[in-house]
């Protein structure tokens, strides 16, 4: 270090490489994760009915690969029955542990008073280390211990504020920790979980309805409109979720698009209503509308539902845009980060390529004219020993920068290795020669 307390140059350089290089692989691990959240939050919310036990299990294969954990899981609470009941409905196991869904089905939620307590607050039950918890939760750690589970991270599912159940990733072989970040964002998991068991129970229990009804509560929690072939208002169906141009207190029925909504989305949305009664195709686009003041970017589905009339889905998808925007950014954070480690990489190799010119120069001269010196018959005893010594010291400082130029080498990946014999005692005597 410097008097200033300051790492040397090289030293410095070393740091800040260091630094780049655990702050990319944070952001790289970050950015997976949010990706694949995204990528399932995608699925299963298109997902049809009778799909969504597969895209639930491929889920938790997709999550329990990404976070390394030994199992996870989900679990279904069964309100209906004389007492709540709790079902291991989904599980992924990594290789070589033992599965445990056969023996966790209809168990008595009330079995469970310190977990079903914390989950019935919404609240993430995360246990680093499970013989540390405590008396209250002796049921919950005798059964965890009986799995062998180590650590345990279990995230409620909940909709409307309804416990619909948990998911849960365990660490068997050895204990796992799990950064706030990361638990946050596996929140999104349990919510989107959530919302596709929910429209899963409502379509189960709409199936016997007649066709227009069940399309239009399948898609709830959008905003649905009935309209007909001249874009004339006959139902609709208001979400809590979508701010909708039309004021709650206005009543659009027997009225047109263009009496309610702008002109440009009216007139997008009726050529798109004409468009699908030709094809007899459901179409979907995009639209940013502002309503009372806000941006609220949208989803317009619409699907035909007879001969002149479709159903018109419009739902929110402000949120799904803002993640993406943030994603985006945070892209553009990591590849500064790169061009920012690759930049310093090049400086480096640059400084080592002048400095083994600069140096090597002079020395080739001290070397060359030291072995004239050295083949002189007539050099004294005493004079022929001192430019040995010189010799000597010249070639290991040639070896050094040699040495660091391989090493320079070796960090990108160029240096080939090619073994040579050598003879240790010449070199231990040369050591020691060169420290007298």
């Amino acid at each position: 270090e410097t008097a200033l307390g300051h790492p040397e140059p090289e030293g410095y350089q070393q740091h800040l490489e260091s630094q780049l290089s655990a702050y990319v692989v944070a952001l790289e691990r970050r950015i997976a994760l949010e990706q694949l959240v995204n990528q399932i939050s995608r699925r299963l919310a298109n997902l049809d009915p009778q799909d969504v036990d597969s895209g639930i299990q491929s889920s938790l294969a997709e999550l329990g690969a990404w976070s390394g954990v030994d199992r996870a899981y989900l679990f279904i609470l069964t309100t209906d029955t004389t007492e709540p009941l709790l079902h291991n409905s989904h599980e992924w196991c990594a290789v070589g542990i033992t599965p445990q869904q056969a023996h966790l089905q209809n168990l008595p939620a009330a079995a469970f008073p310190w977990m079903m307590g914390r989950l019935a607050r919404f609240d993430v039950i995360y246990i680093p280390d499970t013989t540390q918890m405590p008396a209250a939760a002796a049921v919950e750690q005798a059964e965890f211990l009986r799995q062998h589970i180590q650590s345990l991270l279990c995230v409620p599912i909940a909709f409307e504020q309804k416990l619909f159940g948990l998911i849960g990733f365990d660490a068997v072989r050895a204990p796992m920790h799990w950064a706030e970040e990361e638990i946050r964002t596996l929140q999104l998991v349990g919510e989107t979980l959530a919302g596709t068991l929910h429209r899963r129970q409502v379509t189960t229990q709409l199936q016997a309805s007649e066709a227009r009804n069940r399309a239009l509560l399948e898609a709830i929690p959008d905003l649905i409109t009935h309209v007909n072939r001249d874009g004339q208002y006959l139902t609709m169906v208001r979400s809590p979720m979508v701010r909708n141009l039309i004021p709650d207190d206005v009543n659009p029925i027997g009225h047109t698009l263009y009496d309610h909504l702008p002109y440009d989305i009216a007139y997008r949305q009726h050529q798109a209503i004409q468009q699908v009664l030709t094809t007899g195709r459901s179409y979907s686009y995009e639209q940013i509308v502002e309503v009372r003041g806000q941006v609220q970017y949208e989803e317009a589905r619409i699907v035909p539902c007879g001969a002149d009339t479709v159903l018109v889905m419009i739902r929110d998808i402000s949120t799904l845009k803002q993640a993406e925007q943030a994603l985006k950014q945070q892209s553009q954070e990591l590849q500064q980060a790169k061009d920012v480690a690759e930049a310093a990489n090049q400086a480096k190799s640059r400084f080592l390529a002048n400095m083994s010119h600069e140096l090597k120069t002079p020395l080739h001269a001290i070397l060359g004219f030291a072995r004239t010196m050295a083949r002189d018959p007539q050099l004294p005893p005493s004079h022929r020993q001192s430019v040995e010594t010189i010799l000597r010291n010249s070639d290991h400082l040639l070896a050094l920068i040699n040495d660091i130029l391989d090493l320079d080498q070796i960090e990108a990946g160029h240096l080939t290795l090619e073994p040579q014999p050598f003879d240790l005692h010449e070199l231990l005597q040369a050591l020691y020669d060169l420290m007298q």
